[in-house]
């Protein structure tokens, strides 16, 4: 029960649209047994009067015939309106509350994880966390209501036949449920991680479908993920058995309500207990009684994907972070300079050192460029310097500071990195520039892809700023991708700036002219230069070699 209760808190912040849906939803129901309940008590009322010659005044009941259908029909479109509002509401709270979770723990906490399980939690997990709200809470609130209502009611004419209704919604509300539950759980959870599963191996497929085909193995993929599809349609199958089981019990039920109530409910009438036109009522509302229970196995049932989808999310934000902040943060530092102090590095869960006794420093304004062979460690520099990673032991000083000092927000809005694997979202040039600084204006988005040289392409094309740059940047050549990071980050005006091998893969043509540009960009900044190749070394103030 511990996700029940921790789902139940995220959602009190969108209490007053989830109350009005329950509301609104046991309203509906309520006005839909009393509008029936009522128009079969007024009929065999007109019959009875109509045997006995008794003056019988139908404009009253009449009237709330009328009333009830109206209010049916306005309780139908408002349930319909609260309940999807909430739903949409909580939607949106579970994302952004989960990525503001996840958000500490990247990347370390996540270089585990497959992008496209990540992936699948954010999307398809919190989609199965809205099935929480409407289709396990809010049906059973209403129909705890709606049978509460009923009860009351109906033991003013009979407790006998209150407590016989109340036995049999026991039965297909609670028990039933229960049992599918139990039997409907492992398959929920299977299919939420067979589906997690199947995005897992489509992400790969598509990702990687060059290198794919180019080794001649896309087709272990496609097999793969035929077997997954085979696996998901048996769960399904079984799924649906349950679920057609359980609707054949209900029906049972139902049918056992209206032979029960009649069997009962029969020699009232002839001992002059209960009077005959309070026959058909009570039978009418003894069926309509079980539409606030019919939903409760479906709801049991789909407990089963919620609970495995919570558990899943929860799993993830439980983590505790690499990194912790600081209680109390430095001051903005003085100078820009950067010093590594006989630092001690380890990557989580492995059991080789990456750096050992590692020490340089870059003096503000300075310009470094580190160099060495593949796996000596390069990259993870940047990492420790940001903060991703906290460093066994040794010091790492920004301004004369310890980095631990500064909250690590404050101080990425510091740092600049311009990478070879820089990520273009699929989205405009302007959404790829402004996130650097949402408020930045045109004028200041032109300046920076001047500066980067690629202004004349952007004003050259027809939509300009608008134009998509599609998945990864795939749209734009190399040369234009990594051009438009390099506007990107002149955007953040960091006074610190990493290039963690910033021409890799392009031709030497592209790389001469990008290194120009790079000239400009690094004026005035403390820059340190990540490479394996003497490209660019000869704008650095100095080079030092790590192994």
């Amino acid at each position: 029960m511990k996700e029940f209760f921790r789902l139940l808190k995220l959602m009190i912040p969108q209490w007053p649209w989830l109350l009005l849906g329950v509301c609104c939803s046991a309203a509906t129901l309520l006005a839909n047994a009393a509008l029936l309940s009522l128009a079969a008590w007024f009929l065999a009322c007109m019959a009875l009067a109509g045997i006995s010659g008794v003056p019988f005044n139908y404009y009253l009941p009449s009237a709330g015939i009328r009333a009830l259908a109206i209010v049916r029909t306005l309780g139908r479109y408002a349930e319909r309106l609260f309940s999807h509002e909430a739903t949409f509401r909580l939607l949106t709270a579970l994302r952004v509350w989960f990525f503001r979770r996840l958000e500490p723990l990247a990347p370390a906490g996540l270089k585990g994880m497959h992008s496209g399980d990540v992936f699948s939690r954010i999307k398809s997990d919190i989609d199965n966390l809205d099935e929480f709200y409407l289709r396990f809470i809010l049906p059973m609130i209403s129909a705890f209501f709606v049978l509460a209502v009923v009860f009351v009611f109906v033991w003013r004419y009979s407790p006998l036949i209150a407590l016989y209704m109340t036995l049999l919604w026991a039965a297909a509300g609670i028990a039933l449920p229960l049992a599918f539950l139990r039997l409907g759980f492992p398959w929920g959870a299977r299919q939420v991680a067979s589906f997690a599963g199947m995005r897992t191996i489509a992400v790969d497929l598509i990702r990687g479908m060059e290198e794919l085909i180019v080794f001649g193995r896309s087709r272990d993929l496609l097999v793969a993920l035929e077997r997954e599809n085979k696996n998901q349609a048996a769960v399904q199958t079984r799924l649906s058995r349950l679920e057609a089981l359980s609707e054949a019990g209900m029906v049972f039920c139902i049918g056992l309500s209206l032979w029960g109530v009649l069997m009962l409910a029969i020699p009232l009438v002839e001992n002059g207990v209960l009077s005959g036109e309070n026959l058909p009522m009570l039978t009418v509302l003894a069926l309509l009684s079980f539409e606030g229970v019919q939903p409760l196995p479906s709801a049991f049932k789909a407990w089963g994907r919620i609970r495995a989808s919570a558990g899943r999310l929860f799993s993830i934000i439980d983590q505790h972070p690499a990194v912790s902040e600081p209680g109390q943060n430095f001051p903005d530092p003085g100078d820009w300079g950067i010093t590594f102090k006989h630092v001690y590095f380890t990557y989580p869960e492995r059991e080789r050192p990456v750096h050992e006794d590692l020490s340089f420093d870059v003096k503000s304004g300075e310009k470094l460029g580190i160099i060495g062979p593949t796996g000596s460690g390069k990259t993870s520099i940047i990492g420790l310097l940001m903060r991703f990673y906290e460093c066994g032991a040794g010091d790492i000083l920004l301004g004369r500071q310890p980095v631990a000092g500064y909250a690590s927000e404050k101080l990425r809005s510091w740092i600049g990195v311009i990478a070879q694997d820089t990520y273009l979202f699929n989205a405009s040039i302007r959404e790829n520039l402004v996130l650097a600084d949402p408020k930045v204006q045109d004028d200041a988005l032109y300046a920076a892809l001047e500066t980067a040289r690629l202004d004349a392409f952007v004003r050259s094309l027809p939509q300009k700023l608008e134009t998509q740059v599609g998945q990864a940047g795939m749209k734009l050549s190399g040369g234009q991708a990594r051009r438009l990071a390099i506007a990107r980050t002149i955007l953040k005006k960091a006074p610190v700036l990493i290039l963690d091998e910033p021409t890799e893969g392009l031709d030497p043509e592209t790389e001469t002219a990008l290194w120009k540009t790079l000239e400009t960009v690094m004026a005035g900044k403390t820059v340190i230069l990540i490479t394996h190749r003497e490209a660019g070394l000869a704008y650095m103030d100095r080079v030092v070699s790590i192994s």
